[in-house]
């Protein structure tokens, strides 16, 4: 499980957030303010999961740029705010949150590599071959990386509630 971070130039905001957290079991492990204390602490640790809100010195985007492999965002935006960069490592949701929703995405982005890449390998090689195709197109479609390709495939089956192999076939059915 990846550590949790709470960031928010409002403290009181972020202070709510970590109460939502911990009522749903998640322990945060720091609060900040501000995009550079973030990156501080990303320089010196592998991986963890901000939950994001307005910082004082940068935007979610621009952060989800600058921020190591192994980082994962979820932007906390404001109604009305609007949204349409795309980047691997960044889900938006819309404040007022779902309490619901916002400790599904937490629960689904805070699973560690590791254990990602060891579900993967126990699946059969025609299935990743299937999943390997539906990301060619999805990278196709719209010109992102395999990486982005890879997400998109994985928010779908969170979002639907379908395994992955069967959104990869999907996709493979609307171009086949």
């Amino acid at each position: 499980m990846k550590k949790i971070i709470v960031a928010s130039a409002n403290r009181q905001a972020a202070l709510r957030v970590k109460k939502i957290l911990a009522a749903g079991g998640y322990q945060t492990e720091a609060v900040f303010s501000s995009g550079a204390e973030i990156l501080s602490y990303a320089s010196v640790r592998p991986a963890a999961l901000i939950i994001c809100g307005r910082l004082a010195d940068m935007s979610a985007v621009m952060l989800s740029e600058m921020i190591p492999h192994g980082f994962d965002i979820i932007s906390l935006l404001s109604p009305g705010s609007a949204q349409t960069v795309f980047r691997s490592n960044l889900v938006s949701l819309y404040m007022p949150i779902n309490k619901g929703e916002f400790l599904s995405s937490v629960r689904a982005l805070a699973v560690t590599g590791e254990q990602s890449f060891a579900r993967r390998k126990l699946r059969p090689k025609e299935e990743e071959a299937a999943v390997e195709r539906a990301k060619q197109i999805i990278m196709a479609r719209h010109h992102i990386s395999e990486d982005q390709a890879h997400k998109i495939l994985q928010k779908r089956s969170m979002d639907s509630g379908l395994p992955l192999i069967r959104v990869a076939q999907l996709v493979l059915g609307d171009k086949e």
